[in-house]
C-alpha cells in the first residue's frame, strides 16, 4: 500500500513539474528545438526536467531590479 501511495506521489510531482517546464518551454524559451526538449521532458521523467533547468539561460538582473 505504501508503495502505491509513493508511486502516485512521484507521478503527481512529475506531471506538475513537467507541465511547468513545458509551459516555460513554449511561452518563455527561445530554444529552436522545442519538440526535442518536449520529448526529453516527457519521456525521461525526472532527469529530463532537471536537464532542461540546468541548460536554461537566465537573464542577469541588475541589482537595482532586485531591490525594487
Amino acid at each position: 500500500m505504501l508503495l502505491v501511495i509513493l508511486s502516485i506521489f512521484i507521478l503527481v510531482v512529475h506531471l506538475f513539474w513537467a507541465g511547468n517546464r513545458l509551459m516555460d518551454l513554449f511561452t518563455k524559451s527561445r530554444r529552436k528545438n522545442k519538440v526535442q526538449w518536449m520529448l526529453i521532458i516527457l519521456l525521461v521523467p525526472i532527469i529530463g526536467a532537471v536537464a532542461y533547468n540546468l541548460t536554461m539561460r537566465r537573464q542577469k538582473l541588475s541589482r537595482r531590479t532586485l531591490l525594487f
